[in-house]
């Protein structure tokens, strides 16, 4: 070992004399040792910025992000994002529903600014990816609906209606799929309303409160159908009756803030049978942050069916 690379390593106590030979071997090792760890650290290091983008970019981390682009109406960026996450978990039915959601709404938006081909091409996605959601889980209830509520949308009626009711023949043990073919009947029955086919309203109506009446009569404890009936009622101008579904729905699902938040509105301060006092009940709004909401077609108001169900999937499982 030579002295130049021993005076490196020479410590200030020492004295400042010339080092007999097992100092310069002592100095000798360190600096080997040192050289070693020198270059195993620069070699992790440079595996870490390698590959550390990679643990960084999880299924659930892109979902997140695509989430965060469509809450803030970056389409394109969203559509990035699920894209990536998709190609993390192929077979995630809620990435499909988050990346059909996003295509949905970025439709709409061509649409607002008359640019037709561009939203053909975003409803062709949005329909492709529905449907790959519903292949995986025919059961999904946000892709159920927003395919429904699409199709709608593009004045696909009779598309939308044998969608659901051939939900409801595939799933029959089920009673969401009653409850969106209700919701549909329902949406319907507003849209010709507003062309002023009144009489075919009411026939709709009625088969709405028929469905859900059978839905109650199979599944009594189901919330969601208390809440649509009551919103039906309320329509009708039955308040008393519209009350005593809402007092019901939310007894038996009691994190409905909004359906808590309307009861307030009504006069209501106390449900029926659990004695809550909604004044005394702290009503927050929670957010999935990896969730989407489901499309809604433009019939219905959002007390009618939960909107807490709406929140971008669960994504990891979106969306998450």
């Amino acid at each position: 070992m030579n002295n130049l690379n021993c005076s490196q390593f020479r410590f200030q106590f020492l004295p400042p004399v010339v080092y007999p030979l097992r100092y310069n071997f002592l100095c000798g090792c360190v600096v080997g040792i040192a050289s070693t760890f020198r270059r195993e650290l620069c070699l992790a290091f440079i595996l870490l910025v390698i590959f550390l983008p990679a643990f960084g970019c999880t299924a659930t981390n892109m979902s997140v992000e695509g989430v965060r682009y469509f809450n803030q109406a970056r389409y394109d960026q969203a559509q990035r994002a699920f894209l990536e996450a998709l190609k993390r978990e192929p077979n995630n039915p809620d990435i499909y529903f988050n990346l059909a959601e996003t295509y949905h709404q970025s439709a709409k938006v061509a649409i607002t600014q008359n640019e037709i081909a561009k939203a053909q091409q975003q409803y062709d996605e949005a329909n492709k990816y529905y449907r790959n959601c519903l292949a995986i889980d025919i059961n999904h209830l946000k892709a159920n609906r927003g395919l429904a509520a699409m199709l709608i949308e593009i004045k696909q009626p009779k598309m939308a209606f044998d969608h659901i009711i051939n939900w409801c023949n595939i799933s029959p043990h089920l009673q969401d799929p009653k409850i969106e073919l209700a919701r549909l009947y329902q949406e319907w029955a507003q849209i010709i309303l507003a062309q002023g086919q009144k009489n075919e309203c009411d026939t709709y109506n009625k088969k709405t409160l028929e469905i859900l009446q059978n839905v109650i009569a199979n599944d009594p404890n189901n919330y969601r159908a208390w809440r649509a009936i009551g919103f039906i009622h309320e329509n009708n101008g039955n308040r008393e009756n519209a009350i005593a579904a809402y007092q019901k729905s939310v007894a038996l699902n009691p994190n409905q803030n909004d359906l808590k938040n309307k009861l307030l509105t009504m006069g209501i301060t106390t449900i029926n049978g659990i004695g809550t006092n909604l004044n005394q009940t702290p009503i927050t709004t929670t957010n999935n942050i990896s969730s989407l909401p489901a499309s809604e077609s433009t019939g219905i108001g959002s007390i009618g069916y939960d909107p807490n169900e709406n929140n971008i999937n669960k994504t990891t499982t979106l969306i998450r």
